[in-house]
């Protein structure tokens, strides 16, 4: 029997419209930034050049904020509810990634299928990219691409939905799973979020100028280093073969995958938060992810790699596992080189994900945690009396009640990736390299295994799996299941 919660009514859609017409308010205004760096960096030989350039920005700003006009007309006064939350969050990411390709269209350098894949992996960060020739491409398009991945990283469109909503409250315990509580109230912690993160990116593009790069190039890769974006100016990070870039952007993709309550305590003097399970486990897998991948490399032939040089093995293992766990998608080695056991403990890194309330995708260090104290707490059911009295606890609070959820999330999350990898390995893909790409595409990471050839090349078919994967990932799945339920029941 259907409850309320699954049956999603016209008023329903009008009440979830409410959030979605300001998000899209922001988004428009959002869409104009990218024309100053094409009067900056683009040069027009003739005012109508210089329209058709700067059309390419005014038209997609144009449409959302026609549909801002045309929801906020049509939506209800009523009391918002998660499943109203799921549907925003869904209807978001769909119509900016939809409106988000025509600058690609408008300028002729991608096919629409290739626009809308584009735009998709750069608003949820994902960082997966079918522009072949980054050299080749006009500047202003993408500074659109590294802007797009910071303001989807910085979590705007979130911001945008938690701030509008009565009350101040989130209301979607389905994606945060965190046991921190932010206070005073979320309407303050998202304008410290914006705060915190834009002092971020500003710290992050000075560093990377000051390491070597080019302003433009800062620019560029402060937003999607902090966001855990990945798109880049080049087609790798290797190109600047730059020790102090490359910890610069370590430091920021780090920074970028710490959970923003995190930040948001030390901000606030309270060391406290430094002390969570979350984090000691967030560190402690990234250090033994580098450790047992360098000791498998090592003396093995690895394109790009002196595995016969601890600095030089340290080096190139320590950002792809940075990178690879923060779901930011850099490369500074061709990781589709790698031997299996490399790519696929890679899989394993972009599963986990960053820690939950940060700009990284996966299903969190959190969700992690309680699976393996989960599995801990059975194994201990097993062996001692019945009557024993056992507790299941992060930080020293109980999460009972987390657990059906976490489990349940993630075995949903995994069981849509082998459907969707399933595909893949239809259309010729390797079994390792479907399921490291389609991992990639739902834990919003971009870190591409497939050989070059072989992604330009992907079929049609290919490549709306993959979007299909970027945006279940980017909404957190649930959202995604809700629709799903509803067309299926109105079919039947």
């Amino acid at each position: 029997m259907k409850t309320n919660f699954y049956t999603v009514t016209l008023r329903d859609i009008r009440v979830s419209f409410k959030d979605l017409s300001g998000i899209l308010l922001i988004l428009s205004f959002t869409m104009l930034l990218p024309t100053l760096a094409t009067f900056t960096y683009v040069n027009a030989a003739s005012l109508t050049i210089r329209l058709h350039q700067i059309l390419a920005f005014l038209i997609p700003a144009t449409v959302l904020y026609i549909l801002y006009v045309f929801l906020r007309a049509l939506r209800v006064e009523d009391t918002v509810k998660t499943k109203h939350i799921m549907m925003t969050i869904a209807l978001t990411w769909t119509i900016i990634a939809l409106v988000g390709a025509i600058p690609f269209i408008w300028r002729h350098t991608l096919s629409p299928l290739d626009a809308v894949f584009e735009s998709m992996s750069g608003w949820s960060t994902t960082g997966y990219s079918m522009i072949s020739d980054l050299e080749t491409v006009d500047r202003d398009l993408l500074i659109y691409r590294s802007l797009s991945q910071g303001m989807g990283g910085l979590g705007v469109i979130s911001i945008g939905m938690m701030v509008l909503m009565h009350g101040g409250n989130m209301g979607a315990g389905y994606y945060d799973m965190g046991v921190w509580k932010i206070k005073p109230g979320i309407r303050q912690a998202m304008r410290e979020a914006l705060k915190i993160y834009g002092m971020y990116i500003i710290a992050g593009i000075a560093l990377l100028y000051i390491a070597g790069m080019s302003f433009f190039d800062a620019l560029n890769l402060g937003m999607t280093a902090v966001s855990t974006g990945g798109f880049s100016t080049h087609a790798s990070i290797g190109y600047y073969n730059s020790i102090p870039i490359e910890l610069v952007l370590m430091t920021l993709m780090i920074l970028g995958m710490t959970s923003f309550i995190v930040h948001f305590r030390l901000f606030r003097g309270e060391l406290g938060g430094s002390r969570s399970d979350e984090l000691k486990y967030f560190f402690a897998i990234m250090l033994f992810s580098i450790l047992v991948i360098s000791a498998f490399m090592w003396g093995r032939s690895i394109p790009g790699v002196d595995t016969h040089s601890i600095p030089d093995i340290v080096r190139k293992i320590s950002f792809q596992v940075v990178s690879g766990m923060s779901t930011g998608g850099f490369n500074i080695v061709d990781v589709s080189q790698w031997p299996d056991f490399a790519k696929t403990w890679m899989i394993g890194l972009m599963y986990v994900g960053g820690m939950s309330s940060s700009t990284a995708g996966g299903i969190h260090v959190i969700r992690f945690i309680i699976l393996l104290k989960a599995t801990h707490y059975g194994l201990k059911r097993l062996i001692l009396p019945k009557k024993a009295v056992l507790f299941l606890k992060v930080d020293g609070k109980p999460i009972a009640d987390d657990i059906i959820n976490v489990v349940g999330y993630s075995g949903i999350y995994m069981l849509i990736c082998v459907a969707l990898a399933c595909g893949l390995m239809v259309l010729g893909y390797s079994g390792i390299d479907s399921i490291s790409t389609i991992m990639g595409a739902m834990g919003n990471d971009g870190m591409r295994v497939i050989s070059t050839h072989a992604w330009y090349g992907m079929h049609e078919a290919g490549k709306v799996i993959v979007i299909i994967g970027m945006w279940v990932g980017r909404i957190e799945i649930y959202p995604g299941l809700l629709i799903l339920r509803n067309i299926l029941d109105r079919l039947r």
